[in-house]
């Protein structure tokens, strides 16, 4: 098969001590129905084998690039990935996860059809044992979200989420946009700035991609203070729409961030966060609740937390 030496696709994959998941990741990215693409492995300072395993898979495969580097973090890696990918299109996936065969294909095509130059997927969460949690693969034509739309469907992770591995952006569209070093919530800074670009975006309703929950040792599975940095991003976001008088996103926005915090203080009291954290996490909370001005956005769920997040994280346990 003749593929040309440009790439329609760049997937910049950052590596860090993976070494029982990177092969059933790159596999899955190699096998894709779209063979035009460029692999990019960004070796973050591994100290297990993984280095060695990118080495292995590079001379393997041609579309694959390796690059070795200090230890900086999923930032910094993808920022690496960035600066030398030549691909048309710009895709995310961390190394952990995998994806269907034809999701590249699917998702750019989407972005051609439909004029638009950023598109998503559904994911599926998958525990260590291949156990399937939230499976509910109802196919559907591919559709057009307007950006007010997307912003909705964010509140509750209906099918639109934050993260950046379920999608495929068009080159010119990221831009000079980085991740920030540092930042475990990364894709919220680069979502924020991304989205406030575009005024629609493109959907595929099809389970395409696999995201590994609860591995240990990675950053969704222990509590780290750096993950309260997201707050400065939503809070950033929520002043960007409000100075453009863009009184509605504000609005979204914040009832987003109001969820997350919901969501980072049961995570936080499951992973045995100090009180001053959960203090700090409440009041931001509080914060973004009073910026919800509509407050048919805020579920049934806020005024039990509002009462109590104690009450709140004990129901949610029972429940189980």
């Amino acid at each position: 098969m003749y593929i040309s030496k440009k790439p329609i696709l760049s997937v910049i994959i950052p590596v860090f001590n993976v070494e029982n998941y990177l092969e059933k990741c790159i596999n899955s990215v190699r096998n894709q129905t779209i063979q035009n693409i460029e692999i990019i492995l960004i070796d973050d300072g591994s100290t297990d084998n993984s280095g060695e395993l990118c080495n292995k898979l590079a001379l393997q495969d041609k579309r694959i690039v390796v690059v070795h580097q200090k230890n900086g973090g999923l930032s910094v890696a993808r920022n690496t990935g960035l600066e030398i990918a030549n691909g048309e299109w710009i895709a995310f996936l961390d190394s952990d996860d995998w994806i269907s065969q034809s999701m590249y294909k699917k998702l750019i095509d989407c972005c051609i059809n439909n004029s638009c130059d950023v598109s998503f997927c559904d994911s599926v969460d998958v525990e260590e044992i291949e156990s399937i949690i939230n499976h509910n693969n109802v196919k559907g034509n591919e559709k057009i979200i307007e950006i007010n739309d997307y912003l909705s469907m964010l509140i509750n992770k209906d099918k639109a989420r934050i993260e950046v591995w379920n999608k495929v952006w068009k080159r010119e569209l990221i831009g000079k946009t980085r991740f920030i070093p540092g930042h475990v919530s990364e894709d919220i800074h680069f979502n924020r700035e991304i989205l406030q670009k575009v005024d629609k975006i493109a959907y595929v309703p099809e389970q395409l991609h696999y995201y590994l929950v609860q591995r240990p040792g990675s950053t969704s599975t222990s509590f780290k203070v750096k993950r309260l940095y997201a707050f400065q991003e939503y809070s950033t976001w929520i002043v960007d729409y409000y100075t453009k008088n863009e009184y509605y996103k504000k609005n979204l926005i914040a009832a987003t961030a109001a969820n997350f915090a919901i969501a980072i203080y049961l995570d936080s009291i499951k992973n045995n966060a100090p009180k001053n954290s959960l203090k700090l996490i409440q009041s931001y909370y509080k914060m973004y609740k009073q910026q919800v001005e509509e407050k048919r956005l805020l579920s049934l769920k806020h005024n039990i937390f509002s009462i109590s997040p104690c009450i709140y994280s004990f129901l949610i346990k029972l429940r189980g």
